[in-house]
C-alpha cells in the first residue's frame, strides 16, 4: 500500500486522558478533527452501564494507534494508567502529549524511544501531519 493509500484509509486512534484534563484534551481532538480520515476514541463515547474494561480492550484492539495526554493529573489517574498498559500490551504504536515534559519520568509503562509531543506543539499547523506520518512510518 502506497502512503497515498494510507492517508485515504480511515485511521482509529484511542485517545486517554484523566476527566480533569478534558479541555485540553478538546484541543487535541479539535486539532484531529481537522483530518476527515481520523476516527478518535475517548472514554467519553462510553455509556454508564457499559463493562469499561471489556469497552476499553475492545477499542483499543480496533485502534490503529492510541494518543495518552500526560499530565500532573492523568500520571495519576488509574484509568489512564490502565488504559496505558493495554496499549503497551497490545503492541499499539504510542504517542504521549505531555503538558510539561518532566512527566515523562513519571510514568511506569517504558517509554523511552517514543516520539513525545509538547502540548504547546500541537498549536503549530502542521502537527497533525507530523502524528500521521509517525504513525504511517511506524506501520511501514
Amino acid at each position: 500500500m502506497s502512503a497515498k493509500d494510507k492517508t485515504k484509509k480511515d485511521v482509529r486512534i484511542f485517545l486517554s486522558y484523566a476527566s480533569e484534563d478534558k479541555n485540553r484534551a478538546a484541543e487535541v481532538i479539535s486539532q484531529l478533527a481537522q483530518r476527515p480520515n481520523l476516527h478518535v476514541f475517548t472514554a467519553d463515547e462510553m455509556s454508564a452501564g457499559e463493562n469499561w474494561q471489556s469497552r476499553i480492550k475492545k477499542e483499543l484492539s480496533a485502534s490503529d494507534f492510541f494518543l495518552v495526554l500526560l499530565s500532573p493529573t492523568s500520571i495519576q489517574s488509574k484509568w489512564v494508567q490502565f488504559e496505558l498498559g493495554v496499549a503497551w500490551g497490545l503492541n499499539k504504536f504510542i504517542i504521549p502529549i505531555v503538558t510539561s515534559h518532566d512527566l515523562v519520568n513519571k510514568i511506569p509503562v517504558e517509554l523511552a524511544g517514543l516520539h513525545i509531543l509538547e502540548m504547546e506543539h500541537l498549536k503549530k499547523p502542521d502537527a497533525i501531519s507530523e502524528i500521521m506520518d509517525l504513525y504511517e512510518k511506524a506501520a511501514a
